[in-house]
């Protein structure tokens, strides 16, 4: 399967895009649904500095305590493959040292199709966060290789092929995620 890259000069928008980026600042947020969670301000060239996470929980025994690094190694390989060391664990926050040392790093972020808003009709995005060993280095294709691997279970490429809809009557799922049309719909 193949994906696109960049966007066609304000033609069909693209499932998925893959751009430059510089950290401008980090922090670690609290998030009631991940136990690290940096959150980092963007430079990607345009008139606005996004916000790009990068999150996951530890894994835990059947006792509740962290048995392993879990979803959180997508936070342990930020730091890795921007050359950064330190420690992350469990009981303390991470180190403002590693937090510090991302800023002025260059990142490519993958920003990829998601749902529809049934509101407005536009294709909402997210941010792809999975970073693998040896991927994050070698440019926009090696992006699109991981992410090619494992694309996320929310990613859905097929809503940028889809007919513009009325915002109030557009068929999305409640997650936003195109459906059929009815036979209402269809005439």
């Amino acid at each position: 399967m193949e994906f696109p890259v960049k966007g066609n000069g304000g033609g069909k928008p693209s499932p998925v895009y893959v751009q430059k980026a510089t950290i401008l600042s980090a922090e670690q947020e609290s998030r009631d649904f991940s136990d690290l969670c940096v959150t980092m301000t963007l430079n990607i060239g345009a008139s606005f500095t996004p916000t790009f996470r990068v999150e996951g929980k530890f894994a835990y025994d059947a006792a509740g305590e962290v048995s392993g690094i879990g979803s959180a190694f997508k936070v342990q390989a930020l730091f890795e493959k921007l050359g950064i060391s330190g420690t992350l664990n469990s009981t303390d926050p991470i180190p403002t040292e590693m937090l510090a040392d991302l800023i002025g790093k260059t990142i490519w972020r993958l920003r990829y199709a998601k749902k529809v808003n049934p509101t407005t009709d536009k294709i909402v995005y997210e941010d792809y966060q999975l970073i693998q060993n040896g991927e994050w280095d070698g440019g926009e294709e090696a992006v699109l290789k991981a992410f090619n691997k494992r694309p996320p279970s929310n990613y859905h490429p097929e809503i940028v092929d889809r007919p513009a809809q009325a915002a109030t009557t557009a068929p999305v799922t409640s997650e936003g995620v195109p459906t059929a049309p009815t036979q209402e719909q269809v005439f």
